[in-house]
């Protein structure tokens, strides 16, 4: 009976199986995490056969094995040539704890280094082995405020926009801080971007150089503008959103960062600028408000100049040849907008006048002769 038993369950556990696999036969594995090359630490079983035999405290690494071991473990995929591989000489790290603690990425530069050659990213997994002549055409661009994401040996471009000193005086004063083999520095013709090409351990350093010597370098990211305003807040927000993309464009920065739009119900302009363009546009809204208030100032002081009576024709005159009669007699003041007859109500006999102060004396008195109540 126990062995019925026995047999029952494995039976049962075989009958789950084979009817919870897929109708085509093939059972897929979950999809894996790739892993993070750029933290990716070296494995110690790969480290155990390097040690140095004369040495215990040594390491002794074949460069050719590190890029193989990083390009497994960190699910990469690297090209280079391998007569340029097989002449680099074996790279010897003192320290087990250095060795440790250090990533697998940056024991493949300094392995490469050996032999000027380098390790340049062409894609987020992708990679080549180059010579450190031609890091500057290699180097992808990126964001200054990501850096701090790279690897520390990894390369980068870097484009900063300049308000104050010129690129070309700022190059004489980083170049003495760049990594000797691929860092470069370079200007635009018109002297006001500067391209720095370094790893990510030295980038930040010369960016503090550059923030020291121009404080109005236009590199930072966008912020986020709010405004209240009083005026049209549609045209206020196109007008201001041309000037932006036309800005952005002369200094080469993100436009997809940028949006300017507006809340009719809050009277907000809101959106994301250039963080130098937010004083420009606290100015053109005070701007927009001023004349806007002085608009409508005029108008309130126009409107005091105006008077309005309504105008009541006798039984024996018709009210519309009394409203012609008006304007043949104030034609000039009515084109210049001095003066308005505006009928009412034809059976009524009524019209509403509207005239300027000085001009009511001289209308009463006309509407008067022509015959009035």
């Amino acid at each position: 009976m126990r062995k019925l038993a026995s047999a029952a369950v494995v039976l049962a556990v075989l009958t789950a199986v084979v009817f919870a696999t897929p109708p085509d036969g093939e059972i897929k594995p979950p999809a894996k995490e790739l892993p993070n090359w750029r933290e990716l630490k070296p494995r110690p079983d790969f480290l155990a056969k390097r040690f140095n035999p004369r040495d215990q405290n040594q390491y002794e690494f074949n460069a050719g094995d590190l890029l193989t071991e990083f390009a497994r473990e960190g699910a990469v995929q690297i090209s280079f040539d391998a007569g340029d591989i097989a002449n680099i000489p074996k790279l010897t790290v003192t320290g087990i704890r250095t060795v440790n603690e250090g990533r697998l990425f940056d024991l493949c530069q300094t392995a490469l280094a050996l032999n000027n050659l380098t390790l340049i990213g062409n894609g987020e997994r992708t990679f080549r082995v180059i010579g450190a002549g031609r890091v500057l055409e290699s180097a992808p661009a990126v964001d200054p405020a990501k850096v701090g994401e790279l690897a520390p040996r990894e390369w980068a471009t870097l484009t900063l926009r300049l308000n104050g000193k010129s690129a070309k005086k700022l190059i004489s004063l980083v170049r003495p801080f760049m990594t000797l083999n691929g860092g470069a520095a370079l200007a635009s013709e018109d002297g006001t971007a500067l391209i720095l090409v370094d790893t990510a351990t030295n980038l930040p350093r010369l960016l503090e150089i550059v923030r020291a010597s121009d404080p109005e370098t236009t590199y930072k990211p966008p912020v986020a503008y709010q405004r209240r305003s009083s005026t049209d807040l549609g045209a206020l927000a196109s007008t201001l959103s041309k000037f932006m993309v036309r800005y952005a464009r002369a200094r080469s920065l993100d436009e997809t960062e940028l949006a300017l739009t507006w809340d009719s119900s809050a009277q907000l302009i809101v959106g994301n600028v250039p963080a130098e363009m937010a004083p420009f546009m606290d100015a053109a809204v005070d701007a927009a408000d001023a004349a806007a208030k002085q608009r409508a100032d005029a108008k309130e002081a126009d409107d005091r100049s105006f008077v309005t009576f309504d105008v009541v024709a006798t039984e024996h005159r018709n009210i519309t040849a009394m409203e012609s009669g008006l304007r043949a007699l104030f034609g000039p003041e009515a084109n210049q907008g001095d003066a308005r007859f505006v009928i009412k109500d034809v059976d009524a006999g009524t019209m509403v006048v509207r005239c300027r102060n000085w001009l009511e004396q001289g209308v009463r008195d006309a509407v008067k002769s022509l015959g009035s109540k």
